[in-house]
Formats: C-alpha cells, structure tokens, sequence
C-alpha cells in the first residue's frame, strides 16, 4: 500500500512539474521581444525606436498588440493571413525613403504570418514614389 501511494505521489508531481514547464514555454511563445531600430507607423501610431512587445489580442484574433518596454507606447493592429513559411521569427516594415511601416509578423517555423495592409500614408507615399521613379523597400528584422 505505501509503494501504491509513493508512486501515486511521484507521478502526480511529475505531472505538475511537466505542466508547468509547458505553461512556462506557452508563456514565451504567445509574444515577440524585438528591437526596433527607427521610428515607424503601426496601423495609424507612430512609434519611437525602442524595444516593443507584440503578440495577438487573444490567441484566436487576427489583432496585433504592440507595446513599447517601457509601457508608453502602443498600437493595435489588424492583420490577415500572409503566405509563406519563414524558418526565423521576423518583422518586416515597407519603407518609403526615410518612413517605415509595420508590414507583417512572422514566427519562425509556422506556415504562414501575419499581414498589415498599407494604410492611407503609404498610399500617398506610393504615389510620390512612383512619380519620382523611387521603389519601396521591404526590410526585415529577425528575432533571435
């Protein structure tokens, strides 16, 4: 009976431990940490440089939280699904000479991401782009 209840014992604590270290990695997994290195526009807000937080509104919402370390930014964001797997976690921003514009999220390994679509700004930044024969750049920054 005591080697009944010392097993018992031992497998309902490996269970707890094995929970928790999952809920630790779901923890990490459900945001980004990254560093951006220029101010850019999230939806409609422009942000500073700095380090931000983002991750999903809930884990079902095509919304994106973004928030600065510090707390004193932020922005929410629609996305739609974007094609194309990436083996690295990533942002990528359309930049427009010296503007840069959030233009998707990606974690590295999934099938696909998240996509913003250009905002009224980029438009116009297009169309003066065109004008004068400039091309918009796509840049990513990868997450470690």
């Amino acid at each position: 009976m005591k080697k009944q209840i010392t097993r018992a014992l031992a497998l309902f604590i490996t269970g707890i431990i094995i929970g928790a270290s999952q809920l630790a990695s779901a923890q990490t997994a459900d945001h980004v940490v990254i560093d951006v290195p220029f101010t850019f526009t999230a939806g409609e807000r422009q942000l500073p440089a700095g380090r931000y937080t983002l991750r999903r509104v809930r884990p079902d919402s095509a919304a994106l939280f973004i928030r600065s370390e510090d707390g004193g930014e932020s922005a929410v964001v629609l996305t739609g699904a974007a094609a194309g797997a990436s083996r690295q976690t990533k942002l990528t921003f359309r930049q427009y000479g010296d503007q840069y514009f959030l233009a998707g999220a990606w974690a590295g390994g999934a099938a696909g991401g998240r996509e913003l679509p250009e905002s009224r700004r980029e438009r116009e930044l297009r169309r003066e782009l065109s004008k004068t024969g400039g091309a918009v750049k796509t840049v990513a920054i990868n997450i470690k």
